[in-house]
C-alpha cells in the first residue's frame, strides 16, 4: 500500500498519515513510501514529523498516540553508545 503524510500539522500539532485512496487525503502532503501495513508507514513518518498518527479514516478506527517520539531511542542499537 502507498502511503502519504500531510505536509501540515493540525492545531495539535499532529501530522497524518493516509493511505492511497484516502477519502481525507490533503492536496499538500509528501509520499511516504510502499509499506506492508501502517505501523511502517508510522516509522517513516516520524523521522521527519516527529507527531505523526494514522487517519481515521485509513486506520479503520485504530488509534494511534501522536506524542512526540524519538525514534532513536527506541532502536536497541542507538543505545549502545
Amino acid at each position: 500500500m502507498f502511503y502519504f503524510i500531510n505536509n501540515h500539522a493540525a492545531e495539535n500539532g499532529n501530522h497524518e498519515v493516509h493511505a492511497l485512496g484516502c477519502k481525507r487525503m490533503p492536496t499538500d502532503k509528501a509520499y511516504l513510501g510502499n509499506f506492508d501495513n501502517l505501523g511502517q508507514a508510522l516509522v517513516e513518518a516520524r523521522k521527519d514529523f516527529w507527531q505523526s498518527s494514522c487517519c481515521e479514516s485509513c486506520g479503520g478506527g485504530q488509534r494511534t498516540e501522536h506524542r512526540p517520539v524519538r525514534i532513536s531511542m527506541s532502536l536497541p542499537w542507538a543505545l549502545e553508545r
